[in-house]
């Protein structure tokens, strides 16, 4: 997997290119008979000088909720600027809407631990490894081919997973205001009882 992720990387790819220029040198005569290291020399400063384009979104985070929101708001902003499909804009925005509701009562959310692990989670590790893996791959790959073991593209796989994070997400949601709602649904259970008294 690290090989072939190499092989087309920017790095690999310039690297040719260059070793490519030496050969040519070497075809019209110009390299002498030392041309195998100046192929190999070009490959090298092609590899060197081209810059790591790998995405890294995973770092500290500071355990507070404004931390969390942050870090969230910063992945969010970064996967708009790398024009991630569209399919993907709207499973990320679903979350968000998720995310920014819950971190939006911290207080709620810290007295349920499970609660508050599965956002801390899916904020600090779950989204930033999606993300990083699927921007990582070259566009052509990521949106045509299809990934080992699962028969689906890149790109459908990050919807996927994102979905699963979705869901845990909700059931979290669900966790942490439950109470409240199921006393709403019982509190108009009742006002309507009072109400079919109250008629004549």
């Amino acid at each position: 997997m690290a090989i072939s992720r190499y092989l087309v990387s920017n790095r690999n790819l310039v690297g040719c290119a260059l070793g490519l220029v030496g050969l040519g040198l070497h075809v019209v005569g110009l390299a002498g008979r030392y041309w195998p290291l100046v192929v190999i020399g070009l490959y090298l400063v092609g590899v060197v000088v081209t810059p790591d384009r790998r995405v890294r979104l995973s770092g500290p985070i500071g355990t507070g909720p404004e931390d969390l929101k942050a870090a969230f708001d910063r992945l969010v902003r970064r996967a708009r600027k790398e024009k991630v499909p569209t399919l993907v804009l709207v499973r990320l925005r679903r979350i968000e809407v998720l995310v920014d509701g819950l971190l939006a009562r911290p207080s709620e959310l810290a007295a349920k631990p499970d609660a508050w692990l599965a956002v801390d989670s899916a904020v600090r590790t779950d989204l930033p490894a999606s993300f990083e893996a699927y921007l990582n791959l070259p566009r052509w790959y990521a949106g045509r081919r299809q990934l080992p073991g699962t028969g689906r593209s890149a790109e459908q796989e990050l919807v996927e997973q994102l979905r699963s994070v979705e869901r845990v997400l909700r059931a979290t949601a669900d966790a942490v205001h439950g109470d409240q709602a199921r006393w709403l649904v019982e509190h108009g259970r009742r006002l309507d009882e009072q109400a079919e008294q109250a008629d004549p």
